[in-house]
Parts: C-alpha cells; sequence; structure tokens
C-alpha cells in the first residue's frame, strides 16, 4: 500500500517462479534416484564439506548419514592433496567429467579402491560437485591376476626366445641368466654342478651378477664341499619343486656359504637334464632379506624346467661334435632323437634308435620313407612346416622350434628340435642336423597351468554368487552355468541324503534331466537300497563314473533306457566328513558318451564343496526357520493355555508368564519378570513342601503338589503345580517349568462334601439310638404277650379259647420276629450283625402258618389247605435268626 497524493494504491508485484519450481522438482527426483542407486554418491561443495550423502556411500564407509555429513573429503580419501583437487575441479568445470581411481578409507581404517566420476554445476549461486564412487576392489584383484599371468607369459616367452636362438651352451646359458637376473631383479642367478650332497666339490660354469655382487665364477674355483652345502642340495634333491632359503623361509642359509659370498635369501631347485646328474638352479638376493612370492615360484619352476630341457639337448650335441665315436655311442642310448638329413632331398641319413620309443616308427620306416614325418605331423602344424622348410632352403631357418605329432599309438606328443645347418662352399645347404625332445610333460603342465587357472577362476565366481545364493534353485543355477561353461555338460542334479540314510531326495535339478527326473511338486524320492548305483554313490567319498550307463553293469537299465542316460558322473557333496550327497551330472541322448578328464574331475570335486558349504547353509537357514514356525506354534499353544505357565531361572526367579497367569494372579508380565516366586507365598503352605519340590527339581525329577498362594489383591487361591526342570542337550538343567491349575473352587466342593458327610454320619447316630430305644420299648410289651398268652393256652380248658390264645401266642411271636428283622437291618449299617444260618423245614413252615391263622380265617367262611407233592427232605432252605 502506497500514497499518491491523497489516494492510497496497491502495488502488487508478481514474479514468475515456474522455473525454481521445475528445479525443485527436478532436485526432488535428483535426491529419489540418489538414494536408490548401487553407486555411493555424495555432494561436496567448493570447502569439501558433504552437503548430501546416499545410503550406499554410507553402508560403503561405515558411518550413519550424520556423522558422514560432519566429515570432509580428504577425511575418508588419505590420497586426497590440493594439486589434485583443483586439477579435476578444473577439468570437471570444463564438462569433462573424468574418471580418475582414489583410494578410501572406511571408519574402522580399512581402505578400499574406488573410480571417481564427477560433475560440476550451479545452484542458486552454491558451487557443487556431485561424484559416484564404484569400489574397484573386485577389479583391482582380477587386473592383479592378469598382469602376473601375463608378466608369467611374457617372461618365459623370453626365455624360450633366448633359449632358441643360441646353439652353443655357455651362450644360451649365460643369456638365460642375463634374462633370470632382469626378470627377478635379483642380484645373482647361477647354476651350480653337481647338485649332489655327496660329492667331494662343486663348482659354477655359468653364473650372472649385478656388479656389486660378484659370486663364485670370479674366483674360478671349485669348491670343497662343507655339511651347510651339503645340506642345502640335499634339501633340493628331495624337493619336488622351487625351495626358499633365509628368514622367513622353512630352511636356514647355508652358513659357510652366505657368509662368503653375501647373499641373505635364495630360490632355488634341482634341475635334471636327461642325461648326467642334476643341476642347482637358483638366484640370490645380497641387498636385503627377500620373501620370494608364490608368483615367483610358479615362474621360476618353468625356467627351470626350459634350462632342463635345454641342458639336455645342448650338452648333447656338443658332445656329439667333441667326438664322432662318443656320438655314436650317445646317440644310440639317448632318450632324444638325433638325425642327420641330407638335403635337398629331404633322406635320412641318421637317426638314432630314440625314435621309435619317441614316434613309435622304426628307424628303417624313416629311412625308406622320406614323407613319413610329414604324414605324422599334427594337421595344425602343416602350414608351419612347409614355412620352415622354404626357410631352411634360404638358409635362414630358426635354430629350435616346437610342434605336435601324432604317434603311431594315435596319441598326441609334444617335440622341440634344435637343428644344425651346414653349408657347402657355395654356402648352399647340404644337411640338417638335430636333437629332437619330447616336452609334451612341459606342454602338458603349460596347458594344465591355463587350465587350472580357468577353474580357479570360475570357481571363485561361483563362490560369489553361492554366498548371495538362499534357495536350492539359486545354488544349482550358479553351479550349472559354471558345470556348462567349463566341462559342457548339459544337466545337473542335487542328491541329498535323508536323516534316515534310507533314501536319496532329488531336490533340485537343472537341464532337460529336470522335466525327467522330478514330480509335479519338483522332489524325486529315490530308495538307496537295492539300487546299486545309488548305493556306490552314498558310500564313496570319491568320483563315482559311468561311461556308458547303457553297458555297465550297476546301473537300472529301464530307467537308463526311460532317460535316455550315456556318461554319469556323481561327485560326493562332504562336509566335515559328513556325507551330505551328490552332485550328478553327465551326457544324455544324442550327446554321446564324454568323460570328464583328470583335471575336470578335480574341477568338480572342489565345486563340490563349495555346494556343500551352501547347500548346508541354505538347510540350517531352513531348519532355523521352521524352528521359528515351531516356536511360534509352541509360544501360541502355552499363551492360550488354560493352565498358568511360568518358567524360572535356577533361583527361581521369573522369566516368562503366559496370559492365563497373569488372568489367576493379578500379576502382568512386566510387575512378575524378574521377581522370585515367593511373591506369591501365602504363609500357609510349610516350608518342607518347598524343601521337597526344590530337592526333586534339581535332581533332574518332576514334582507335583499344592500351593495356598496370594494373588495381587490379596485373595488367597489353591493351585495344583507340576514342576519340571528344562535340560540342555549337555544334559544340564536351564530353567524349571512350572504348569499350574486353580483348583479353588474343586478345594471349595471338597469341603461342602466332607461337611455335608459329617451331617450325615450324625443322622446315623441318631437313628441308631431311635432303633435301639424302640427295641427296648417294644421288645418289653411283647414279653408280656409271650407270657400270658402262654399261660392261657394253659389255663384254659375250652378248646376254642385254648386254639384263640395260641393264635394270640403265635401272632405275638411274628411280629417279635419282623421287629428282630428291623433291628437287624439296622444293624446292618453299622456292621454290627453277625449272621447265624439253620436248616428251615418248608412242610413245617407251611402247616405253621396254616395253624396260625386257621381260626380267623373259618370265621370268614374261608380255608386254608397245604398240598405238597414232595417229600419234606427235599423242601429245606438256610435261614439266619
Amino acid at each position: 500500500m502506497i500514497e499518491l497524493g491523497k489516494e492510497k494504491v496497491l502495488l502488487s508485484i508478481i514474479q514468475d517462479i515456474t522455473e525454481r519450481k521445475k528445479a525443485e522438482q527436478e532436485i526432488r527426483i535428483m535426491s529419489v534416484a540418489l538414494a536408490n542407486i548401487n553407486q555411493a554418491a555424495f555432494l561436496i561443495d567448493m570447502g569439501e564439506a558433504f552437503k548430501y550423502v546416499n545410503e550406499a556411500a554410507c553402508k560403503s564407509l561405515g558411518y550413519t548419514k550424520t556423522e558422514l555429513l560432519k566429515l570432509k573429503l580428504s577425511d575418508i580419501d588419505p590420497g586426497f592433496n590440493m594439486l589434485d583437487k583443483y586439477e579435476n575441479l578444473k577439468l570437471i568445470k570444463q564438462n569433462k567429467s573424468p574418471r580418475f581411481e582414489t583410494t578410501h578409507r572406511r571408519k574402522n581404517g580399512e581402505t578400499f579402491p574406488v573410480e571417481i566420476s564427477s560433475t560440476y554445476f550451479d545452484y542458486e549461486g552454491q558451487e557443487l560437485i556431485l561424484s559416484l564412487a564404484e569400489n574397484i576392489s573386485e577389479r583391482k584383484f582380477a587386473e592383479r591376476e592378469r598382469q602376473i599371468h601375463l608378466w608369467i607369459l611374457q617372461s618365459l616367452d623370453k626365455i624360450n626366445l633366448t633359449i632358441q636362438s643360441h646353439i652353443e651352451l655357455d651362450q644360451m646359458m649365460s643369456a638365460v641368466l642375463e634374462e633370470v637376473l632382469a626378470i627377478f631383479d635379483c642380484d645373482r642367478a647361477f647354476l651350480l654342478f653337481p647338485c649332489d650332497p655327496f660329492a667331494d666339490k662343486w663348482i659354477v660354469p655359468m653364473e650372472r651378477t649385478k656388479p656389486e655382487y660378484p659370486g663364485v665364477l670370479t674366483l674360478g674355483l671349485e669348491i670343497p664341499m662343507d655339511e651347510h652345502v651339503a645340506e642345502t642340495l640335499s634339501t633340493l634333491i628331495n624337493s619336488e619343486g622351487p625351495v626358499k632359503f633365509g628368514p622367513g623361509s622353512e630352511y636356514p642359509l647355508p652358513a659357510s656359504a652366505s657368509e662368503r659370498f653375501g647373499f641373505k635369501s635364495v630360490l632355488s631347485m634341482a634341475i635334471y637334464p636327461k642325461s648326467g646328474k642334476p643341476w642347482q638352479f637358483g638366484i640370490h638376493q645380497c641387498s636385503f632379506a627377500r620373501l620370494w612370492t608364490k608368483d615367483e615360484e610358479r615362474l621360476f619352476r618353468e625356467i627351470g624346467q626350459r634350462l632342463a630341457d635345454g641342458l639336455t639337448s645342448l650338452i648333447t650335441l656338443n658332445s656329439l661334435r667333441a667326438s664322432e665315436e662318443r656320438f655314436r655311442m650317445l646317440a644310440e642310448n639317448s632318450r632324444d632323437v638325433i638325425y642327420k638329413m641330407s638335403l635337398p632331398d629331404g633322406k635320412y641319413e641318421y637317426v638314432s634308435p630314440a625314435v621309435t620309443q619317441l614316434f613309435g616308427y622304426s628307424t628303417k620306416e624313416f629311412y625308406d620313407n622320406s614323407s613319413l614325418f610329414k604324414s605324422i605331423l599334427h594337421p595344425d602344424f602343416h602350414n608351419y612346416f612347409e614355412e620352415q622348410w622354404q626357410n631352411l632352403l634360404n638358409g635362414s631357418m630358426p635354430p629350435t622350434y616346437e610342434y605336435k605329432i601324432i604317434h603311431k599309438s594315435g596319441d598326441e606328443r609334444w617335440f622341440n628340435q634344435r637343428n644344425i645347418l651346414s653349408k657347402d662352399e657355395n654356402n648352399t645347404p647340404t644337411s640338417i642336423e638335430g636333437i629332437i625332445t619330447d616336452v609334451t610333460e612341459r606342454k602338458i603342465a603349460e596347458l594344465a597351468l591355463q587350465e587350472l587357472l580357468t577353474h580357479n577362476r570360475s570357481l571363485l565366481q561361483l563362490s560369489k554368487k553361492l554366498e548371495l545364493a538362499s534357495t536350492y534353485d539359486e545354488i544349482l543355477d550358479a553351479a550349472f552355468v559354471t558345470v556348462n561353461k567349463i566341462i559342457g555338460y548339459n544337466n545337473l542334479w542335487v542328491y541329498l541324503i535323508d536323516d534316515s540314510n534310507e533314501h536319496c531326495l532329488v531336490l533340485v535339478a537343472k537341464g532337460s534331466v529336470s522335466k525327467m527326473i522330478l514330480s509335479f511338486d519338483h522332489i524325486a524320492k529315490l530308495t538307496i537300497k537295492g539300487d546299486r548305483m545309488l548305493e556306490e554313490i552314498v558310500s564313496q567319498n570319491n568320483i563315482v563314473i559311468v561311461e556308458d550307463a547303457r553297458t555297465d553293469e550297476r546301473t537300472n537299465k529301464e530307467i537308463v533306457a526311460q532317460l535316455e542316460n550315456r556318461t554319469i558322473v556323481n561327485v560326493p557333496i562332504i562336509l566335515f566328513d559328513k556325507h551330505l550327497g551328490s552332485a550328478g551330472t553327465g551326457t544324455f541322448g544324442e550327446e554321446g558318451i564324454k568323460v570328464p578328464t583328470k583335471s575336470e574331475q578335480e574341477f568338480l570335486m572342489a565345486l563340490a564343496s563349495h555346494l556343500a558349504v551352501t547347500l548346508d547353509r541354505v538347510h540350517l537357514q531352513q531348519t532355523k526357520k521352521d524352528a521359528q514356525d515351531r516356536i511360534r506354534k509352541l509360544s501360541a499353544g502355552i499363551e492360550q493355555s488354560p493352565a498358568s505357565v511360568v518358567i524360572t531361572d535356577l533361583l527361581g526367579n521369573v522369566e516368562y508368564v503366559n496370559k492365563r497367569f497373569t488372568e489367576v494372579t493379578g500379576y502382568t508380565p512386566e510387575e512378575i519378570i524378574g521377581k522370585h516366586t515367593r511373591l506369591l507365598k501365602s504363609g500357609d503352605t510349610p516350608p518342607e513342601e518347598y524343601k521337597l519340590m526344590w530337592d526333586t527339581i534339581i535332581h533332574k525329577k518332576e514334582w507335583r503338589g499344592e500351593f495356598h498362594n496370594k494373588k495381587k489383591n490379596g485373595e488367597l487361591y489353591w493351585e495344583l503345580a507340576s514342576i519340571s526342570p528344562i535340560i540342555n542337550e549337555t544334559g544340564e538343567v536351564t530353567n524349571f517349568l512350572a504348569v499350574k491349575e486353580d483348583i479353588t473352587h474343586i478345594k471349595k466342593m471338597t469341603e461342602e462334601l466332607i461337611s455335608a458327610r459329617n451331617k450325615a454320619e450324625e443322622m446315623n447316630k441318631v437313628k441308631a439310638y431311635f432303633y435301639a430305644q424302640m427295641s427296648h420299648e417294644l421288645r418289653t410289651p411283647f414279653v408280656g404277650i409271650f407270657g400270658f398268652a402262654e399261660l392261657l393256652k394253659e389255663k384254659l380248658n375250652d378248646s376254642e379259647e385254648k386254639e384263640m390264645a395260641e393264635a394270640i401266642f403265635k401272632s405275638s411271636k411274628r411280629l417279635m420276629d419282623t421287629l428282630n428283622k428291623v433291628l437287624d437291618i439296622t444293624k446292618l449299617e453299622f456292621d454290627k450283625l453277625e449272621p447265624k444260618f439253620s436248616n428251615v423245614d418248608i412242610s413245617k413252615l407251611l402247616t405253621s402258618l396254616k395253624d396260625m391263622y386257621q381260626v380267623t380265617s373259618q370265621k370268614q367262611n374261608t380255608f386254608i389247605n397245604t398240598k405238597l407233592n414232595v417229600k419234606s427232605f427235599y423242601l429245606k432252605l438256610m435261614k439266619d435268626f
């Protein structure tokens, strides 16, 4: 509101904030996106302070978001420096988005390599940099492995080229040792002869050193053997590969030699030319005590093997030049093929007998057929030899090369060939002499090494995948891909032995076999007993291979025909000597027969070891889940139990109560847990009863009894309790479990029943007293009636009157008997009646009854007659009176 003269005017300013709103929305979207990416994200201002970090950044560095936002870039980057900062900032501002590597440091001090990509932007006048950091530890490890492998291959190439480039022994050995000195950056490389602890002396015929560390060769001496050197040579002879001597190694330095020649660490091995005694090949480090790595040992071994091959061939060749006779003797006995071929016709003038052993063909076959060698040459090397033959004729053929032939037996073998070209005075090639050495074992070793590296790399990748697996399917997915890639099998399955050791469960399978052997619920149960194949699989700790399931006697031919099995490979899955089952793979149908090689079998055994750990982990996780489910059900049952449930520690302090306990006592779990059970005591239960209870349960027995306890509100109640010890797997009592039932109402009913019984007994006593009085009061008049009736019978002369007196007497007697029986019933109730039995004649009884009622019945014009058709002897019964 403003005033213009005498008027007031409302002034409004409207600003378009559309762009700001869009920017804010974009920031919110970017914030959500950064929070959900896997890379660590940092928003940094020009003062190196963090303005924003995502969860991935916190997780990678081990800080909370609050902690990390209080730090600066230099706190997490130990290599941070201002020069790099300004150089990188310059590139970032030029929108070049540089990517560079650095190191990050976690909260616990650990460091790890990262690759950083950054973007610069200005937000409302504030300069900010958004950096994404990727952990490249695995990539660095892989790069290092590749570099080491490349270093080994490149070094071996240098050695091979050096060997192939020299014919003379001294020149070749000198050049090789020079390369060794450079490859290992050591101070001395040497060959010692002989590598024999029992020799009198030793020499170093070839050595290369750095100028500041001269060795034995400069002295030109034969050194007498001492016990220290002899012990070193003995160690080399008894070792298969390189041996380290010096600090940090298993073996000490030879004291006399190390002091004399000043070396502090040794890497050495015995090498064995095919003729003569072994040599010692070694390198010294004089400037410091060096710890040789495994990779250096591996390369050193390979170089040693090549030196052995070179020594074999060149020693033999030099000896041949020294003496024709010696040449003939060595040639005939050499394990290498020594030959001479005339040029240009290519006919053999001489071939040593070793050709039969190495090639499988006789010397005669080579003499008779100049094209024989070409026919047995491996197809892969035909073009190579054509080129070398032309080079030979041109005088430029390399002195040594390697190739592969097909032996007469059909086997493939590798050979190294060294040549000497002879020329006439016109410089025209006239003949070629050479030595052919079988290097199949070395080649196989090189290929095996390469294969081993591939296998180890695959197992490492598999191990990482298995760490993330949480189901059987995920485990088999990872294993199947690895087996398929390395060996080429298109199927994989797993047998797991059940707890009874009577069945195998085919829980998971990958490949076409899964449709053949798994049921609709993806579980196949196989009985072990009676199945020869399964019986062998579950009893073996080694791999079981069926080359052809159609002909192997161990297989079920009906199943084989149904599944079209060919080769079957079963690898035991063993964890800490426990046989978990078997991993199976192989070929089916048109895939034919494919038996894994020895190295492939070793690979499968290693793979099964990885599977054992992961399968056991997943099994334990499933078992744990099942146990948790059972615990939840048990807990629900206890909570809903109509009885009170209490768990205490060994001292009686409450650790758990269920809902019913609270309903009965009024105490909530919060009020009672941690308190002693004596809180419920009313004081009415005798101490002796508590002592008996504790004596029973601490001796691992169950106690049953009653308590008269007191509720929270002071009300007393009765409960029937069963208390048992809880015993762990080692047999120790850890807790006590009490299951208690409120029996207050039962106690009340019992008291009422006792009171009713007491009243009934009192009434019985009154009744007994009544009957006793009745017995006295009724019997006294009857005695008088009996007496007077009997007197009347005697005094009266009138027959009718006398008969009436008799009737009075009998009726009174009958009434007295009735009274006695009533009183006897009373006595029975009190167990006071002792019955007395006598025989009664039914005939007489009927007669007396007739007489008793005769007079009365006649007056009423009624007559009583008795008629018995049996003798009175048979009409008797027992009565009591």
